[in-house]
């Protein structure tokens, strides 16, 4: 087991500090927070580091975005340390984010390589959110969010109307998981819903189409490919 003064050394704080905000990110205290003990243990297993950056406020608050995704990486012994959330004026065609194709790797649309611009704060093997209006694929069909980031530069963009559990799989593709179906039937023509393993945080079909009440899933591949993934530290 780790103390605080172990971890707070390791995640380079000093001086007084707030395990909910330094450590975890959270605006107010959450409504059923994930074992906080159990975060900072998990510090020694395997973790990864967070910033999220505002450009517009989302529908599912901040802090339930990050719970949801707590509780998916704790269920498979990975940490998640939110270390800062910062509110971004951009210019007016940033609200709107054209992502191209969305493949991971593909050169960066215009709007993509002036968004992340945008690092203050984080570090290197940190993860960078940016959480904006709309993102586009092609300009045309609306996505929850793309992982399809500058090189040396992890991260993704996310939509204002995100399900709780997007960002939790954009940051699962952004240590280099795929979906969980292949093919994806949703992609089938025509498409279909039948084959969709809504269970998975790595579904194709959506994370919206997860049922309530269901806490999704990695497998045993998808956790030891986060656990071996250059952004993935141990204290």
């Amino acid at each position: 087991m780790i103390s605080l003064k172990d971890s707070a050394k390791c995640l380079g704080l000093s001086g007084p500090f707030s395990i909910l905000r330094n450590y975890f990110g959270y605006n107010n205290n959450p409504a059923n927070p994930h074992s906080l003990a159990r975060q900072v243990n998990l510090l020694t297993n395997g973790y990864v580091t967070i910033h999220i950056k505002v450009i517009q406020v989302p529908n599912i608050t901040i802090d339930e975005m990050v719970e949801s995704m707590r509780q998916v990486y704790d269920n498979s012994g990975i940490g998640v340390i939110f270390r800062t959330r910062e509110n971004l004026t951009v210019a007016a065609n940033l609200i709107d984010v054209d992502v191209g194709a969305c493949t991971i790797p593909q050169a960066m649309t215009t709007e993509q390589t002036q968004i992340f611009s945008n690092l203050n704060s984080v570090g290197n093997n940190e993860i960078v959110i940016y959480i904006v209006r709309n993102v586009f694929q092609n300009n045309t069909m609306a996505l929850n969010g793309c992982a399809s980031h500058p090189a040396g530069t992890p991260g993704a963009i996310i939509s204002s109307f995100a399900s709780r559990w997007t960002l939790g799989h954009e940051i699962g593709h952004v240590l280099g998981l795929d979906h969980a179906e292949n093919p994806c039937p949703t992609h089938q023509t025509p498409p279909t819903t039948t084959g969709c393993l809504w269970g998975r945080v790595m579904t194709c079909c959506g994370t919206g189409g997860i049922p309530p009440g269901t806490i999704p899933t990695f497998n045993t591949a998808e956790v030891q490919t986060i656990l071996n993934s250059t952004l993935t530290t141990t204290c």
